[in-house]
């Protein structure tokens, strides 16, 4: 066996490497393409960048002499040394995207020593772009992603009220909505397209390296980037808020998925007429070239590299088996753990009445189950209730859901926050719940919600519920330490209205709350 290990040829243990290497990122990336639709084009982008890199490998010959690896074996080692505790993060916590980026740098150093055994620099030189390219499949870091939405979407905010006024609708804004008269339009619906930019960052590197712009050229391609953004999205809003004011709420909810489409390919469209413009003039050599498969075999037909080679692909190996060894050896030794149901309340008329969840609640969320309910508690108060979960093999929807906490979906509505006071711990037998708690402003400025949320997750028992709720760095590592990785959950969302003290509403919470939960043992 050793005999024909050695005698494969020169780029198959390196090759092996570099696919296992970005498989193992794969396999935790692919939970965020899965939920949340803005980050789908992920499964695209392998295919992508490694038509990149055969194609930029097919104007480099590979090495003629048998290259020494103990340099190559040993930075990739390191590399992959490091980015082993981020991957095992990344298993406990695969919402935190920082763990991603550092794998894949880890990685990158890891393929470029790939590439450096087969070519030399020449080859290292051609695959730094496309495992750049590569990287544009991890989620952006989630502060930076929020700031540059955020901002964007002010801007297109204000672009389009003063559209709509140009045309003659007299809208004022309420926090993130539109308000004429009685009928109000949220924003963050009519703009939802602004999350395309991901997306479309990484089409607007895939056709600047396409059509050979060069680095200079690319960077001025991406600076255009973002007001294409902001010129597409305006005009959909203007056109999603108008067929609200003139054709009613069916109109805008036949036309928004398709005005979504029509305005991702009009953004494709713009990115690319840009880049012609920004090529005008530039020599595009770069995209004539052998074929890049005819030349992967002639590289296929060099001399063999010898038996330790194959430590190429045994290292990422390494790196995938015993993060789930630690990981299975734990799960294997679980304890049972503290774990509740809800008890949901009797339909009774006037008092209990439920209702189903809305079809686009339902689609973002994804949930395995779910009930809505609205609960009278007075003449003038009452609350309604979102319960939903996941089973632990849901792990795509459970992902993407993790996000959706009251303090950014309720914007949506137009509610401003207004504070948000200490979380209320409600106990029901052996079990905590850490409620969070807020109050919202509606648009009207004379109602306000008290709205008290808690995800539960069973891999954080056992943690102090104040660390749990935050699920900070420090719980993130004791979670690791002891091997916790399941991705079952439990979300309790309750809004109250017609009460003003926030005692007098947390106090009628926790009775409700304590009623409702049921404890049990897994």
């Amino acid at each position: 066996m050793p005999r024909i290990l050695s005698r494969l040829p020169l780029p198959f243990w390196p090759a092996s490497g570099m696919l296992l290497a970005w498989l193992v990122l794969i396999s935790q990336v692919r939970h965020h393409w899965g939920g949340e639709s803005y980050y789908n084009f992920g499964w695209f982008v392998p295919f992508l960048a490694l038509w990149l890199l055969l194609r930029n490998l097919s104007h480099v010959k590979p090495r003629e002499e048998h290259p020494k690896l103990a340099l190559p074996l040993g930075l990739g080692a390191l590399a992959l040394l490091l980015a082993l505790p981020f991957h095992a993060l990344s298993e406990v916590n695969p919402f935190w995207r920082l763990p991603l980026w550092i794998q894949a740098g880890g990685f990158a150093v890891f393929s470029l020593g790939c590439l450096h055994t087969v070519y030399g620099w020449r080859g290292v030189r051609a695959g730094v772009f496309p495992l750049f390219f590569l990287c544009t499949m991890i989620p952006w870091p989630y502060r930076l992603e929020l700031l540059i939405v955020q901002n964007l979407t002010g801007v297109v905010v204000s672009f389009s009220t003063s559209g709509l006024h140009l045309l003659g609708y007299p809208v004022e804004l309420a926090g993130n909505s539109f308000v004429l008269g009685d009928l109000q339009i949220g924003v963050n619906e009519a703009c939802s397209g602004i999350r395309s930019l991901q997306a479309l960052f990484m089409i607007t590197l895939f056709l600047g390296s396409l059509f050979g712009q060069g680095i200079f050229r690319r960077i001025l391609a991406i600076l255009v980037l973002p007001m294409v953004v902001i010129i597409v999205n305006v005009l959909r809003a203007i056109f999603l808020s108008t067929q609200v004011i003139v054709n009613g709420q069916e109109a805008y909810d036949s036309w928004h998925d398709p005005a979504g489409y029509i305005a991702f390919l009009g953004s494709m469209i713009l990115i690319y007429a840009c880049i012609e413009m920004l090529n005008l003039g530039a020599s595009r050599s770069s995209m004539e070239g052998p074929d890049p498969l005819g030349e992967l075999r002639k590289d296929w037909r060099t001399p063999p590299l010898s038996g330790r080679a194959a430590l190429f692909a045994a290292l990422p190996l390494f790196l995938f088996l015993s993060v789930e060894a630690w990981f299975q050896y734990h799960e294997a030794r679980a304890q049972e753990s503290k774990d509740w149901s809800m008890d949901l309340p009797p339909e009774r008329e006037r008092f209990v009445q439920y209702a189903e969840i809305h079809p686009q609640i339902s689609g973002v969320l994804g949930y395995d189950f779910g009930h809505r309910f609205y609960y009278r508690l007075g003449m003038r108060s009452g609350c309604e209730v979102y319960f939903y979960g996941y089973k632990e093999d849901n792990k795509l929807a459970s992902v993407s859901s993790y996000g959706h906490s009251p303090a950014i979906c309720m914007e949506s509505i137009g509610a401003t926050m207004l504070r948000q006071y200490e979380d209320l711990l409600v106990r029901s037998g052996p079990i905590e719940l850490p409620l969070q708690h807020f109050l919202f402003d509606l648009s009207d400025g004379e109602k306000q919600l008290h709205v008290f949320w808690v995800v539960w997750e069973n891999r954080n028992m056992n943690i102090d519920p104040e660390q749990l709720a935050s699920l900070d760095y420090r719980t993130q590592w004791i979670q690791l330490w002891k091997g916790r990785r399941d991705f079952s959950r439990k979300v309790l969302l309750i809004s109250l209205n017609g009460i003003e003290e926030p005692e007098e509403a947390r106090a009628r919470i926790r009775g409700l709350v304590s009623e409702w939960v049921v404890p049990e043992i897994d």
